[in-house]
């Protein structure tokens, strides 16, 4: 049996717990890693209130060098493909006039559970 790699149990890890944390503040998950072929994939997609959010989730581990925070991982690149993911699941699910906007979800794992920390940023970029 295959062993899973450290980086795909952490991200597992992280995303259950941005899951857990988007419910507590509210937010009704619609969709978990909706991809598109050869485009890209939003980790979550969630409805706070009445705007559509499109949720990148990025784990650490606490050990790791932190003086770059979890978000900074993601470039335009990648920015760009969460985007173009969310314009066609906003047309595909004719909501071309719904509020939207981007969010992202830090996850920094502790060495022990309790030192675990998660943070949403709302708006945290634009399209």
């Amino acid at each position: 049996m295959k062993k899973k790699a450290k980086h795909l149990k952490t991200g597992q890890k992280g995303e259950a717990m941005a899951l857990r944390q988007l419910r507590r503040c509210g937010f009704e998950i619609l969709r978990k890693n909706y991809s598109l072929e050869h485009i890209g994939e939003v980790d979550i997609i969630a409805r706070d209130g009445a705007t559509l959010c499109f949720v990148e989730v990025k784990s650490r581990h606490q050990n790791k060098t932190l003086d770059v925070q979890p978000a900074q991982a993601i470039d335009a690149k990648k920015r760009q493909r969460i985007a173009k993911c969310a314009k066609y699941y906003l047309k595909k699910h004719s909501l071309l006039h719904c509020s939207f906007r981007f969010d992202i979800v830090e996850v920094v794992l502790g060495k022990f559970f309790w030192q675990d920390k998660v943070c949403i940023r709302t708006h945290a970029f634009g399209e």
